[in-house]
């Protein structure tokens, strides 16, 4: 019985759905500076989740920093010994190369993540934060998120003209004319009785 119920406890439930795992977004501002100032370090992709190259920026420094190091004492103890001395001279500017050429690969990843901006993090994969305004809605008084989108006017409110405008001017058109109608017939009756006054 106690076998059976710890294989229950530690089988999992397929029906139990599971929870997601949130994802934090990223920015490219953010992401520059850190590579401009921290580059040699790897601390851009460290924030970007690039592991492998962080893992290798740590590595290059560590190795450059070591071997000019130890490049320099050696040099410095046998500089009695000429060709020694230059040998351990080299070992100890290439060190100096190293370090030096990982702070500007450093330095350039981070102006090229700044001038790409988010555009350029979102085609490469990364996650980045989507700007939302925030409406309160009166019934449930609970802020509810949507994403900004600009209004534009449509075709239909710009050129069409309303119906009841139409018939405004219809009527307004109407109304200019029935004075000039009142005073035609005016006309025609007095012409009419003047004639009917000559004929006589």
């Amino acid at each position: 019985m106690q076998n059976d119920q710890t294989n229950a406890s530690t089988t999992p439930n397929p029906a139990q759905p599971t929870q997601p795992s949130y994802v934090v977004p990223k920015s490219s501002t953010v992401a520059g500076i850190l590579g401009i100032f921290l580059g040699s370090f790897g601390a851009h992709d460290w924030y970007l989740g690039d592991n492998k190259k962080g893992i290798l920026h740590v590595a290059l420094f560590g190795g450059g920093f070591i071997i000019t190091i130890i490049g320099a004492l050696l040099a410095a103890i046998t500089a009695s010994i000429p060709l020694i001395g230059i040998l351990f001279g080299l070992v100890a500017m290439l060190g100096y190369l190293v370090l030096l050429g990982n702070c500007i690969w450093g330095l350039i990843e981070g102006i090229i993540i700044l001038s790409q901006g988010d555009a350029g993090l979102a085609a490469k994969g990364y996650p980045i934060a989507v700007p939302q305004v925030y409406v309160q809605n009166p019934t449930t008084s609970q802020t509810v998120t949507q994403p900004t989108q600009p209004t534009t006017p449509s075709a239909s409110t710009t050129n069409v003209a309303s119906p009841e405008t139409s018939t405004a001017k219809s009527t307004e058109a109407k109304t200019e004319d029935k004075p000039e109608t009142k005073s035609e017939t005016k006309e025609a009756k007095v012409e009419k009785k003047s004639e009917s006054k000559k004929s006589e």
